[in-house]
């Protein structure tokens, strides 16, 4: 059996999140009735909310190749930090 790439879950950036939790509960978007009630919110609603243009690749943590790219990860950002330093 030959595995595919397949879109299975969500992934949503959390200081994006934060971030638009923390205006929710300043009432920026919501009438005063809703603004203490972070609970009110759809799902839906929050990801409409998170700008989140983003696409992101999930790997679970206990599979066997993990550690392999989690350090191709980082060597993929630690580039780009040298990048920005050279430039």
């Amino acid at each position: 059996m030959k595995s595919k790439k397949e879109e299975k879950y969500i992934v949503i950036n959390k200081k994006r999140l934060e971030n638009y939790l923390s205006q929710f509960t300043k009432g920026k978007f919501t009438t005063e009735d809703e603004q203490n009630n972070i609970d009110c919110l759809t799902f839906n609603e929050v990801l409409r909310g998170v700008d989140n243009d983003s696409k992101y690749i999930v790997c679970n943590q206990d599979e066997p190749y993990a550690e392999l790219i989690w350090q191709i990860i980082l060597m993929g950002e630690d580039s780009k930090e040298l990048e920005r330093m050279v430039t």
